[in-house]
């Protein structure tokens, strides 16, 4: 099983963090690239090297804090939650 170096990056930080990953092939360590992104709201970019040489790089498609496939708010109709649950 091939061993992949993920170079996690922080918006502001000195320097990167690195893991040591165990994957099966290259499409493996996407996948697990990217839900690193997924579970650490910190880590704005993951970089998957193999034997050193650089496979892929993926970043997070959202704004830093906001919620996975949150969605602006509706505009305020002026009627609380309740009220329109009563109508």
């Amino acid at each position: 099983m091939p061993e992949y170096q993920f170079c996690l990056r922080t918006p502001g930080a000195s320097c990167a963090a690195w893991e040591l990953i165990d994957a099966m092939d290259d499409d493996e360590a996407r996948s697990l690239a990217e839900i690193r992104l997924l579970l650490t709201g910190d880590v704005a970019t993951v970089t998957v090297f193999r034997s050193g040489v650089e496979m892929l790089h993926v970043e997070r498609d959202r704004p830093r804090g906001q919620a996975i496939g949150s969605r602006p708010a509706p505009p305020d109709s002026g009627r609380g939650p309740v009220a329109e649950g009563l109508q």
